[in-house]
């Protein structure tokens, strides 16, 4: 599947680490994931979101070549981010 036209992008609410708020907010038409994503692991939140404000959820969006996760770690080392008293530090050099 294409998508042919984005509308806009936003930034995500921060708040318990999903999209269920920024949904809530912006009630978009759809709602697409990564290529990673099926219906059965879209977290529960975002599902409910969605069908609150009535958009179409659609998975398996794009190819995925890098997770977040591995992104952050790849960050972490390279700015040699210290996590000290809770709090997140960074060391320039």
């Amino acid at each position: 599947m294409e998508l042919n036209y984005v509308d806009e992008v936003v930034a995500v609410i921060p708040s318990n680490g999903l999209t269920d708020k920024t949904i809530l907010k912006f009630k978009p038409d759809i709602f697409a994931k990564g290529g990673d994503r099926t219906i059965d692991n879209i977290p529960q939140e975002e599902k409910d979101a969605c069908a609150e404000v009535g958009c179409e959820i659609i998975t398996g969006v794009g190819q995925k070549i890098e997770g977040s996760s591995d992104i952050l770690r790849r960050i972490i080392a390279a700015r040699k981010i210290l996590k000290l008293w809770g709090e997140t530090k960074c060391q320039l050099n």
